[in-house]
């Protein structure tokens, strides 16, 4: 494409993202992020999706709360598919608190659906809560 004097867009960042996510490739993921950012390509949903489900499988949760972060910064605002990740990924470390945190965070910008609520039911029953 660069030899072609064609830039990237955010579509083409994001399928580099979501496969190096893929296949595990995180420190190839963070660079295409990286050179997203510098080359003034705005992220959007799907970048974020990618990233935050590749540090939840990877048990990278508090990496996953920064990267909501650097995307809320950006003007992405999460969908209920990205809390949910989220949340289960805190549940499954015991952060009560910070699943309640997150919990009231997401209601401020989505409504939660019956999937992601019966989450954080069984959750709750679990931690007998």
């Amino acid at each position: 494409m660069i030899q072609r004097n064609v830039k990237p867009n955010v579509v083409t960042y994001n399928c580099s993202i979501y496969e190096f996510c893929s296949s595990g490739k995180w420190t190839e993921a963070t660079t295409v992020l990286n050179r997203m950012l510098n080359g003034g390509v705005q992220p959007d949903m799907e970048t974020l999706r990618s990233l935050i489900n590749a540090l939840y499988k990877e048990n990278r949760n508090e990496e996953a709360i920064s990267m909501l972060e650097l995307m809320s910064q950006r003007n992405v605002i999460p969908d209920i598919v990205t809390y949910c990740f989220l949340i289960l990924g805190l549940w499954s470390l015991g952060s009560c608190a910070e699943v309640a945190s997150l919990f009231s965070r997401m209601l401020n910008g989505a409504q939660p659906d019956v999937e992601t609520l019966s989450s954080l039911i069984n959750a709750l029953c679990k931690e007998k809560k």
